[in-house]
């Protein structure tokens, strides 16, 4: 079910990105709230609901182009979406 959704947020991300940004934050949003079952403030996401290779595979393709994006002025309010996804999954990246 949130993966029809997060595919629609997406899709319509991908239409228009400068327009849209908004329903990739979103869809980042939802897939923090969806996906981490235990949290704690020092250590962050301690237990997901997703395999790593799903996790892995959502940053790779999700976060990092954002967070690649040479023009630090274009759309913050997105990559900060995206520093917070990074942040919450924090325990779960490999160093």
């Amino acid at each position: 079910m949130i993966g029809s959704y997060v595919n629609n947020l997406l899709a319509e991300y991908e239409q228009n990105r400068d327009l849209n940004w908004n329903k990739k934050a979103s869809m980042l949003n939802l897939l923090i709230t969806a996906t981490i079952s235990q949290y704690t403030y020092r250590s962050g996401a301690s237990e997901i609901n997703i395999s790593e290779q799903a996790l892995f595979g959502y940053i790779e393709q999700l976060v990092i182009p954002e967070l690649q994006e040479t023009d630090i002025n274009k759309l913050p309010i997105l990559k900060s979406t995206c520093i917070k996804f990074v942040y919450m999954f924090r325990n779960q990246i490999p160093a």
